[in-house]
């Protein structure tokens, strides 16, 4: 079975990634584009700098490292979240807790 290790959306359209099954991944979010993930991870690690949103309600991970520091959104569903470093106008939610 394939898996994907990274994700990084540098456009202004929509990406979605489904069925992720890994150890760890990693999602960057650097511009305009909105990214949507579902699965399950044990370690997640995003990083959103842009204006889009990151959805990755439906990716169940047992830990989290989240980086925002643009004006998108990140919703996550995290059993812990081990850093969460905000600087932009966006908010962090994990709908875990």
């Amino acid at each position: 079975m394939p898996f994907i290790l990274e994700a990084s959306n540098n456009g202004n359209s929509g990406l979605t990634v489904t069925s992720i099954n890994s150890k760890n991944f990693k999602s960057v979010n650097p511009v305009n584009g909105s990214t949507t993930l579902s699965g399950i991870i044990d370690n997640l690690e995003i990083v959103c700098r842009g204006n889009g949103n990151l959805n990755a309600e439906k990716l169940i991970a047992k830990k989290a490292k989240i980086t925002c520091s643009g004006n998108g959104n990140a919703r996550v569903n995290a059993t812990n979240i081990n850093e969460s470093i905000k600087s932009g106008n966006g908010n962090i939610v994990n709908i875990n807790k």
